[in-house]
This record gives structure tokens, C-alpha cells and sequence, in this order.
């Protein structure tokens, strides 16, 4: 897991960092939560968060209602709290602030172990919850909500001097696809343009046989250059259904072509 470690005490990031390390954990140690915060940030892979409830310019608990700001169901960051006074009000607090778990300082190595297996636990099924939530099943692109939620956060960190081009491309013929050689084979052809979507960075399927890419940092030719991309036709595979199972074969000389805009 990457870890960011928050201790007022050098000391104490040394030791902990020592015992997360040795479980090949990647920490960025840090003394107070302002520092911290910008890294959680500007870092979309940080896994989880541990700091210690006394800092030095802003409490443990404020850090960690600022990170739960900053961790939203796109980006789960698990938070452990640590305290050498272990009381009750100061675990009812850290939980009230977004921290998933709470425990004493110094930590001992296997409940610090424990706990993390917890996280790691979690961690997964709640990415896996994400990639499901956004995700087209059939391609692997971003579906709708996703990939305007993208968009809309690739807009807002835009330079002014900033250029962004956009393609919304759909399938021609796709209806008589499907009424000639089946949905295996619609489905086949839907995949097919995925694959040359998928080349670019943000790319998504809007529903059916609709598609929609945006290019960062491409003028307009590059932009019309992809888009031709996009005119090339793609030879249908059609599908038949026996008792053994499907079987693929290529249609005779039938292709469909993608229409961008």
C-alpha cells in the first residue's frame, strides 16, 4: 500500500516507517497536515493515511476531515488514527472526523500488521466497487456517468493556454448488424472500436453504439487525424450458436464503418 505517515515527532515517523516498510509498504513521511494534505492531492494512489491525532499546525482529527474531503466512492483512502492518550472521547472524535480505525502510539508492529490487512481488505472490494460503478462491461471503457465525471474534472484543472478536442463517434448500419448476423456479433464489432478507443486516454461509451473521446493537449488537425481513424472499416464476425457452444466465423465480404463527428 502507499501510505502517507503523519508525526510531529521525527523519531516516531522513523520507527513506524521502519515497521511499514518491512512489509514492503511505500510511506511518505511528513511532520505536519498541511504538507501532507497537498501530497494526498496531487497523489491519486494513496491508499491510506496514518497520523497521529497531535500535530502542529492543524490537529490529527482536521487532517482527517480534510482528507475524507478530499476521498470521495471515486477514491477510497482508508485513515488510522494514532494517540498516546487512548480514551474514549479522543476514538468517538476521530471517528466523527472520517477515520476508519483508531489506536494507540506507539504502535506495536503486529496490531499496526493487523490493522493494515484490514485496510488492504477493504481497500480492494471498495475498488473493485468502482471500477463496477464505472465501467462498460461489455468494452471496459468508462460508461456515461463516468466519463462525463472525467470530463468535467479533466475541464477544471485546465491551463488557459490549454487546448482540449473532443470526438463523439457512433457505429453505421449497427441496427442492420444486429438484425443480419445477431447481438454476438453487434457486441463483437461495439468491442472491435473499443479496442481503438482505448488507445487514448479518456475514452467512454455513451450508451449503445455511441462513443466519445477527449484529447488533451490536440489541436484540431490531431484531433480530425483520429477521427479518420474512426472512418476505417471493421470486418464483422458473425456468431452461431450450437449445443457446443458459440462458434465464430468472418461474414463475406460485409464490413461497418465508424461515423465520427
Amino acid at each position: 500500500m502507499r501510505i502517507v505517515l503523519v508525526d510531529a515527532s521525527n523519531i516516531a515517523l522513523k520507527v513506524i516507517t521502519r515497521l511499514l516498510e518491512a512489509r514492503d509498504h511505500i510511506v511518505h513521511p511528513f511532520t505536519d497536515g498541511p504538507p501532507a494534505l497537498d501530497h494526498i492531492r496531487a497523489n491519486q494512489d494513496v491508499d491510506a493515511l496514518i497520523t497521529s491525532a497531535e500535530l502542529l499546525s492543524m490537529s490529527g482529527f482536521e487532517l482527517c476531515w480534510e482528507t475524507r474531503l478530499v476521498s470521495n466512492c471515486r477514491r477510497p483512502i482508508y485513515i488510522i488514527v494514532m494517540s498516546s492518550d487512548y480514551d474514549r472521547h479522543k476514538l468517538t472524535e476521530a471517528l466523527d472526523s472520517g477515520a476508519d480505525d483508531f489506536m494507540s502510539k506507539p504502535p506495536q508492529g503486529d496490531e499496526l500488521y493487523a490493522r493494515l490487512r484490514v485496510a488492504e481488505r477493504l481497500a480492494a472490494m471498495q475498488h473493485e466497487l468502482v471500477h463496477m460503478a464505472s465501467t462498460d462491461p461489455l468494452t471496459g471503457l468508462l460508461n456515461r456517468g463516468a466519463f462525463f465525471q472525467r470530463a468535467h474534472d479533466l475541464v477544471a484543472r485546465l491551463r488557459p493556454d490549454s487546448c482540449l478536442a473532443g470526438l463523439m463517434i457512433d457505429i453505421d448500419h449497427f441496427k442492420r448488424i444486429n438484425d443480419n448476423h445477431g447481438h454476438a456479433a453487434g457486441d463483437e464489432v461495439i468491442r472491435g472500436f473499443a479496442r481503438l478507443a482505448a488507445r487514448h486516454a479518456l475514452a467512454g461509451r455513451l450508451g449503445g453504439e455511441e462513443f466519445a473521446i477527449l484529447l488533451e493537449e490536440r489541436n484540431l488537425g490531431e484531433a480530425i487525424a483520429i477521427g479518420d481513424e474512426a472512418e476505417l472499416p471493421l470486418p464483422l464476425i458473425s456468431h452461431r450458436v450450437t449445443a457446443q457452444g458459440v462458434q465464430r466465423y468472418e461474414s463475406m465480404g460485409e464490413t461497418t464503418s465508424l461515423r465520427g463527428t
